[in-house]
């Protein structure tokens, strides 16, 4: 069963909440920086369609490795 985890990492950053209005994942930004991970970006179908989501983290100018998912992933969080 899927759990929530607590954030970990650095000093800085947000929370963020990219919200339920899609059908699940379908590709996976990672932007890799000197001391970890810079930013994340989730890539949603919503009704059939692709759709972008929001670079979460800095836009430097480091390595982005991206991850197309083969079947949707469906994400279900509970408090």
């Amino acid at each position: 069963m899927p759990q929530k985890l607590e954030a970990r990492g650095g000093n800085g950053g947000n929370q963020w909440d990219d919200g339920a209005e899609h059908e699940g994942v379908s590709k996976i930004y990672i932007r890799e920086g000197r001391d970890g991970i810079e930013s994340i970006k989730f890539d949603y179908v919503k009704n059939g369609e692709p759709k972008d989501g929001p670079i979460h983290g800095s836009s430097g100018q480091s390595f982005t490795e991206s991850v197309h998912v083969q079947t949707l992933i469906h994400m279900i969080y509970r408090s």
